[in-house]
């Protein structure tokens, strides 16, 4: 079955294409086609800011080279190629060029063939040989720049995608074996585009060789960089939900200290943290909230004698599912703020307590509070849930919710005179200062001095 996406294609769509269809056109037997996630963004009135170009009987490299050499009057870049990585999964060479502010990925149509079960053998194909090495069939549709036509070489593309469906086009325990990066992805296209996930691909799910050929086979930046797209749907967190649910936590987010997990504490922990944000209706890191889902059942958990300890949910996204050092140093700031949390009363805290805890666990504050809620919703412990959520709303309630940036009106020097302390006191009493004039809200740094110098005739 065919179908014309021609009235659907945007100005700039229509620019490209046309580029890409004349250069084919002099090449003399290349035919371009559009694959894949464009094609089902496209049948489903989504938005698509990207495009996969699959070509046949020319390299990706060969093509875009002389497509960008060719593009008189267009803003087209120099080509990119990314290179083949077996050691990462990553098993074709990808020419990469960005045609008028789109990035447009040429790629040779191919087959692969798992000699070893993990290093493919990638060679030229027909469009049906590549349509059904694909991970889904919603995603192995292509559009012939050609025939403006949409092709459904597995004969339920097109079908899936109105049924909702996630289906592999061969036995998902082919399909997943062969490359099983392609569960995370599965699991990331049912939080993306909320379709049910066929049973059948749940049942291979439960065979041990696939979960440990994830383990085995798939470089832990390859999955990284699934799960972080997955952590920023706004429905992200019910694929990890998934994850737990199907027993791939391990195999996933490879924890060095193991606890186990229930699907049933997970969907609490959401609960908790959609309560409190639709309560609060203040921004917050979605990413970070949903990323909890799962390191929720890690959290304060430490891993002896990794340099002196470091938490473990720090290790995993550090090592486990490496990310940004920004990102590692915000999980472990969370962390710390947990365990700082575990240390007061929260039940019975002033203002000088409330601005202590906001200073304590600076910028991230909210999102912390909200983990400790609802990993304390999670365990059924009320009390603390609701004395959580208390100091949550206290400290929007008396403004002091960016208290963290204060600084202190009273410089080093001037502390270390009037104080006659060494350089090693400093931080304690700067910030005992700092939380002394927010309390009072004076300005005047000499009251700042006489309430430490009360402090230290205490000590």
């Amino acid at each position: 079955m065919s179908i014309d996406l021609e009235a659907r294609l945007t100005e700039t769509e229509r620019v490209i294409f046309e580029l890409i269809r004349s250069h084919a056109r002099r090449l003399g037997n290349v035919v371009p086609r559009v694959a894949g996630g464009w094609v089902r963004d496209k049948l489903m009135g989504n938005s698509c800011f990207d495009m996969d170009i699959a070509l046949s009987n020319i390299s990706g490299y060969g093509f875009a080279s002389g497509l960008s050499e060719s593009a008189t009057g267009h803003r087209v870049t120099t080509v990119h190629v990314i290179k083949n990585n077996h050691e990462k999964s990553k098993h074709l060479e990808t020419a990469v060029v960005r045609i008028n502010d789109i990035c447009v990925d040429f790629v040779g149509l191919r087959s692969e063939t798992y000699s070893d079960a993990r290093v493919p053998c990638v060679v030229p194909a027909t469009p049906e040989e590549d349509s059904f090495r694909r991970d889904l069939t919603i995603n192995s549709l292509f559009y012939n720049l050609f025939t403006n036509t949409i092709e459904d070489h597995t004969g339920r593309g097109i079908e899936d995608i109105r049924n909702k469906v996630l289906v592999t086009p061969l036995d998902p325990k082919i399909t997943l074996f062969d490359d099983p990066l392609r569960i995370v992805r599965i699991l990331r296209f049912h939080s993306k585009l909320k379709f049910d996930i066929d049973e059948s691909i749940y049942n291979a799910m439960e065979d041990e060789e696939i979960r440990k050929a994830l383990a085995r086979k798939v470089s832990n930046e390859r999955i990284y960089i699934e799960i972080s797209k997955m952590i920023h749907y706004p429905m992200g967190q019910y694929g990890l939900l998934e994850i737990i649910k199907r027993g791939y936590v391990g195999p996933i987010f490879k924890p060095p200290v193991w606890k186990e997990q229930s699907y049933e504490q997970g969907v609490r922990f959401i609960e908790a943290v959609e309560e409190i944000t639709n309560l609060c209706a203040r921004p917050y890191r979605r990413e970070i909230l949903c990323l909890y889902t799962i390191l929720c059942f890690f959290s304060r958990q430490t891993v002896a004698g990794y340099k002196k300890s470091a938490y473990c949910n720090t290790y995993i996204m550090k090592n486990s599912l490496p990310s940004s050092k920004a990102f590692v140093k915000t999980i472990d700031s969370i962390e710390k703020s947990l365990a700082f949390l575990d240390t007061q009363d929260l039940e019975n805290l002033g203002i000088e307590g409330l601005i202590r805890v906001v200073r304590c666990m600076g910028e991230m504050w909210y999102e912390s509070l909200i983990i400790y809620c609802g990993i304390e919703h999670m365990q059924s412990a009320k009390g603390k849930f609701k004395n959580g959520l208390g100091i949550i709303c206290r400290i929007i309630q008396e403004s002091i919710e960016e208290y963290y940036k204060a600084t202190s009106i009273v410089d080093a020097s001037s502390l270390i005179r009037e104080l006659g302390i060494v350089e090693c006191e400093m931080r304690f009493y700067i910030e005992e200062g700092i939380v002394y004039q927010l309390v009072s809200q004076t300005d005047d740094p000499r009251k700042v001095v006489e309430h430490l110098k009360r402090i230290k005739g205490l000590r």
